[in-house]
């Protein structure tokens, strides 16, 4: 068995990670396949896994790495350059195994190898062999040690078709655990039951490791699924996106006209548009509650500054500093003497403004109660907020209709500020109660 914990693999020469946070155990009957882009690290995880000497020139490692059995076998990419130019019965001899190994044994071992016996004494140079036979005699050699693990580095490369049929049904008969790096993917998806995918991200600045006990073709449909949502989510986000940056531009151009309006009419107000235009936040639905509460005071007076549709006022307060700056300029505007303070400032003077808004409703000369209030998209795709309202008529207060004028009644609602930022006007529906 072989076992990985919280493994870290990192370059000594600019601690570039290659492996992060890996861990996998790997049973008999196991066949798991490496695989990943050239230089992602798979060799140097292999080497690090059978003698972390291999590649402690360049890489250093910290976690766990447990191996319950003696011996592991280890089938490197290419032989080491002095090998190649030993004789095939002196590289099998360096393995002390191999003459230990009985005759008919190693006849039986060739055979299941397809190799000939007579090649296992000759003097042929390593070198000389084709690319099948190199593995072969390779994998003989480790196959006299009786490990309990392999771990092959690429066995596919430079190998025949018949040598590459013979290799598949080799891994499938191994009843111990075989970890193998290849990018053959005719042999991964009749081989493979687990996949270890290594990944470098951000231009190789991070690493990633994905390890599933599946096959290799349900590995790529479930990543290709992955990639299309992803995919998909992006472009999503991308299109919300530009519609949030379309509505931004529309309320900027309708501010710029409303205070280019504004400051013609009455230059004093000019400033008093601050409180209403703020950077509304990302919209999140397309639905929202209101809930009102009415206020009235028969011996105040207010000059408000906003006018909204429907011939009624309303400005939306976000912060404390909103309400204060409110207040500063009604004081301003000469009204020091309605206390504005005591009916909305202490009311909510604990209300969260991170999360809620403060809408004002005054109405045009009527003391003003809301019913109702809702939200749908008119004709040309605005979220419009219906409030239902009654008025409440007196003969007594006659008041003329102008444009700035001194309402009677005020009306508050609180609403989520998710909610507020989707909503691009009021609309007022309502009857009159004499």
């Amino acid at each position: 068995m072989l076992q990985v914990k919280n493994l870290n693999i990192y370059h000594k020469k600019d601690l570039r990670p290659l492996v992060t946070d890996l861990s996998f155990t790997l049973n008999d009957g196991d066949r798991a396949a490496i695989i990943g882009e050239e230089g992602n690290g798979k060799s140097t995880l292999l080497k690090l896994l059978h003698n972390p000497s291999l590649a402690a020139d360049y890489v250093e490692y910290t976690g766990e790495i447990r191996k319950t059995c003696s011996v592991c076998g280890y089938l490197p990419q290419e032989l080491d350059p002095a090998d190649r130019e030993k004789d095939v019965y002196t590289f099998l001899c360096e393995e002390p195994a191999f003459p230990e190994t009985d005759y008919r044994e190693l006849s039986a071992m060739a055979g299941r190898l397809g190799l000939s016996v007579d090649l296992l004494y000759s003097d042929t140079r390593m070198g000389r062999l084709s690319g099948g036979e190199k593995i072969k005699v390779q994998l003989l050699r480790i196959l006299c040690m009786h490990p309990g693990l392999f771990l092959l580095d690429e066995p596919s490369n430079d190998i025949d078709i018949e040598t590459l049929e013979w290799l598949e049904a080799f891994i499938n008969g191994c009843t111990f655990p075989v970890l193998y790096i290849s990018h053959d993917e005719t042999l991964l998806e009749r081989t493979a039951n687990m996949i270890l995918h290594m990944e470098q991200l951000k231009r190789k600045t991070e690493s990633q490791c994905s390890v599933m006990r599946t096959g290799y073709r349900e590995y790529v449909e479930q990543r290709l699924k992955g990639l299309e949502r992803q995919t998909r989510l992006a472009q999503e986000e991308k299109a919300a996106y530009e519609k949030q940056q379309e509505k931004f531009r529309r309320i900027h151009d309708k501010v710029e006209y409303q205070q280019a309006v504004i400051s013609r009419q009455n230059p004093s107000v000019k400033s008093a548009i601050r409180i209403i235009v703020k950077k509304r936040p990302k919209k999140q639905e397309k639905t929202c509650s209101l809930t009102g509460k009415f206020y009235q005071d028969d011996y105040s007076a207010i000059k408000f500054f906003c006018q909204c549709a429907d011939n009624n006022f309303c400005i939306i307060l976000r912060s404390r500093e909103d309400i204060q700056e409110l207040i500063s300029l009604l004081k301003k505007d000469g009204l020091k003497n309605y206390d504005f303070n005591k009916c909305f400032l202490a009311e909510y003077k604990n209300m969260n403004f991170t999360k809620e808004s403060l809408v004002l409703f005054f109405s045009e000369a009527l003391p003003l109660q809301i019913i109702s209030a809702n939200t749908q998209f008119d004709a040309l795709g605005k979220l419009q907020c219906t409030v239902k309202v009654q008025l409440k008529h007196d003969k007594s207060n006659d008041y003329p209709k102008v444009t700035w004028y001194r309402p009677d009644s005020v009306t508050a609602l609180r609403i989520n500020r998710q909610d507020e930022a989707m909503i691009d006007y009021f609309h007022f529906e309502g009857e009159t109660v004499k």
